[in-house]
């Protein structure tokens, strides 16, 4: 094992420890946390916004890391949404533990934690979320999805924002449908578009099937009996081994 290997599997067991921590911070307080991976322009704030606008009944919150967070932030606060940014190229489980501090999270229903995804290696940090949802857009091309394939195979939901310019710019949907079959056979794609809001209703109706029936539906002190979030998810689906093998190849 070469001493990079040695760090990165390091960082990758202090990351699992620490994201294990925030998942049972979010059983007891009965969040549910959703994390957004996509690179920067994506559309993954318009996500959020989204969701604050439809969902109704709803206590949103969300953590946004990467070097522009204040922006993004502010965007959302504009709608009255709890968010904090964390100015960084490589958001971690400790950031995201160190920013809980400002939820109070036993009355946020969902919290969104937005990422630009790991720089360091093509395996994604947990960050304790219950779901992970990988965001591509049009303006990015139809072979992003192949480039990225442990994010598709490590995502709960595929979400194709920007769909509008789709008669402006040269995009193979087939192509993109069919490199996210081959990754990742269960994952869900849904395809939006912010200007017309196409497709948001299908995000909203996801959404609601993530906290439906989790512990923020349930009287405060049966909280933490939900089986849901008393059963800690993996963090990866790929081994040190295959961490350490991509890294290789990168």
């Amino acid at each position: 094992m070469t001493a990079r290997q040695k760090q990165l599997a390091a960082k990758f067991k202090a990351n699992s420890q620490t994201a294990i921590v925030n998942r049972h911070a979010f059983t007891l307080a009965g969040t549910t946390a959703i994390s957004l991976v996509g690179s920067a322009g994506s559309g993954k704030t318009s996500l959020i916004e989204a969701a604050m606008r439809l969902a109704h009944n709803t206590t949103f919150g969300a953590i946004i890391g990467n070097l522009a967070s204040p922006r993004d932030v502010e965007r959302l606060q504009r709608l009255g949404m709890r968010a904090v940014p964390v100015v960084t190229d490589n958001l971690t489980a400790e950031h995201v533990h160190e920013a809980l501090g400002e939820f109070e999270l036993e009355h946020s229903d969902v919290l969104f934690i937005e990422s630009g995804g790991n720089a360091e290696s093509p395996v994604e940090f947990d960050f304790g979320q219950s779901a992970r949802v990988a965001v591509f857009s049009v303006a990015g091309g139809d072979d992003k999805a192949a480039a990225n394939p442990r994010l598709v195979a490590d995502a709960d939901l595929i979400v194709l924002t920007k769909t509008d310019l789709l008669p402006y710019v040269t995009f193979d949907l087939n192509a993109f449908h069919s490199d996210v079959t081959t990754l990742n056979p269960q994952a869900s794609i849904i395809t939006t578009a912010a200007l017309s809001s196409h497709g948001f209703d299908e995000w909203i109706s996801w959404l609601s099937h993530q906290w439906m029936e989790d512990p923020s539906t349930l009287p405060a002190q049966h909280k933490y009996t939900s089986r849901r979030f008393s059963q800690p998810t993996p963090s990866s689906r790929f081994s040190p081994d295959e961490i350490f093998k991509i890294e290789g190849d990168r």
